[in-house]
């Protein structure tokens, strides 16, 4: 849920300013790092759409900077939604890939995985949209950087792992 009068904002800035610096000070490789770890894991935890998401998102994030946008707070928000869905989709993934089915099955895990995957793609190409076409420079390197996230094919078997997340949690 959310917390409001201004928590959730302060919390959106401060994830957003200190991964900014983080992937400042590695010259791009923090989530370029977790993209290529990802790409090491089985195609079925939604690995290869969450890495793809994650260049897709460092992309944003240099070229944010080097335009100067991230005076701008609700740039700042924007980036912080991607940026904590992106790495909670890590760690699900990593999880899923890795699960021995104790408290759920494998196959609800690697489910569940994938559809976070999905909603950060989404996230990442709704709100990288929102940055790159809409201030007063656009990004016209990112645009079709976005649009290879292709949401369409991303979305095949949505509802079959949406079926199996829920089969398994009503049981």
């Amino acid at each position: 849920t959310t917390i409001f009068e201004g928590t959730s904002e302060i919390q959106r800035s401060i994830i957003s300013t200190f991964r900014l610096r983080e992937t400042v000070r590695s010259k791009g490789r923090f989530y370029l790092s977790m993209a290529e770890d990802l790409e090491k894991l089985p195609a079925g935890c939604g690995a290869p759409l969450l890495a793809h998401s994650l260049r897709v998102l460092n992309e944003i994030i240099g070229n944010t900077r080097k335009l100067k946008l991230t005076r701008l707070q609700h740039i700042m928000f924007l980036l912080a939604d991607m940026m904590t869905w992106c790495e909670v989709g890590e760690a699900l993934c990593h999880k899923a890939a890795n699960y021995d089915g104790r408290e759920r099955s494998r196959d609800f895990m690697t489910a569940v995985a994938r559809l976070f995957a999905r909603a950060a793609a989404e996230k990442v190409f709704l709100n990288g949209t929102k940055i790159a076409c809409g201030c007063e420079e656009a990004m016209d390197e990112v645009v079709p950087k976005l649009r290879e996230l292709d949401l369409g094919v991303a979305s095949r078997d949505y509802l079959k792992d949406m079926d199996l997340a829920a089969a398994e949690l009503v049981k």
